[in-house]
C-alpha cells in the first residue's frame, strides 16, 4: 500500500480509506469499482511502474481463478466455463477473462500434452 499510494501521489491514510477495504477474514483488498482507480483518462495505468502484483499477473493469476484454471489444465474433462461461473459479472476484468479463458486453457493443455 505504501508503494502504490506513493506512486499515485496519495497520502497513505487517504489511500487506505478511499481505495481499500478490510474483509471479515482480515485481508486488505481494493474496493470494487467499475474501472480501475488508477486508470487515466487515456486508458493507461497511472501507476504502471508500481502497479500491484495482481495487475502484473492479470489475467493469468487471479487467486481463485488461478486454482480453477489449473484444475482445467490438468483435468481434460474439466469445463472451464463451469469452473469460472462464480465470477462476478460486475468485475471490470470478467468479460475479458471469460472471452479468452477457453483459448488459454486449450493452449496450456496442448503444451502440457506435448511435454508428455
Amino acid at each position: 500500500m505504501d508503494r502504490i499510494s506513493a506512486s499515485a501521489g496519495i497520502p497513505l491514510y487517504e489511500f487506505i480509506t478511499k481505495y481499500i477495504e478490510k474483509t471479515s477474514d482480515g485481508r486488505m483488498l481494493f474496493k470494487k469499482s467499475d474501472a480501475c482507480f488508477f486508470l487515466g483518462p487515456d486508458n493507461k495505468c497511472r501507476i504502471w511502474k508500481d502497479r500491484p502484483e495482481i495487475c502484473d499477473d492479470f489475467p493469468c493469476a487471479v487467486s481463485m481463478l488461478m486454482s480453477r484454471v489449473y484444475l482445467a489444465v490438468t483435468n481434460k474433462d474439466a469445463k472451464i466455463i463451469d469452473l469460472i461461473s462464480y465470477m462476478d459479472d460486475t468485475w471490470p476484468c470478467t468479460d475479458f477473462i471469460k472471452s479468452t479463458i477457453v483459448e488459454r486453457v486449450e493452449e496450456a493443455r496442448s503444451v502440457r500434452d506435448q511435454k508428455g
